[in-house]
């Protein structure tokens, strides 16, 4: 439950960042984005896509992509205080 939360709010921060600009601002972000998750695992460079995005969009998409993937209930979860 708390992965769907997450993974529906990155969905939505990337739907608003990428409704928040011009269509083909938009469309530029949708190209990198499929880049990036198109790459091969660990590979850290930026795709040939998202060289014509500003390094702020592309940090936005990179950090939304690992929220998106990342498990963090153990992060959510309350751990139990020892007297």
């Amino acid at each position: 439950m708390r992965r769907l939360t997450i993974t529906a709010l990155s969905v939505a921060a990337t739907a608003l960042l990428l409704t928040s600009c011009g269509a083909s601002e938009a469309e530029k972000q949708e190209d990198c984005l499929t880049a990036i998750r198109a790459r091969a695992e660990g590979d850290k460079a930026k795709p040939k896509a998202c060289e014509t995005i500003s390094d702020d969009d592309y940090n936005t998409l990179i950090i939304g992509e690992v929220i998106s993937n990342t498990d963090l209930s153990d992060l959510l979860t309350p751990t139990p205080s020892t007297p």
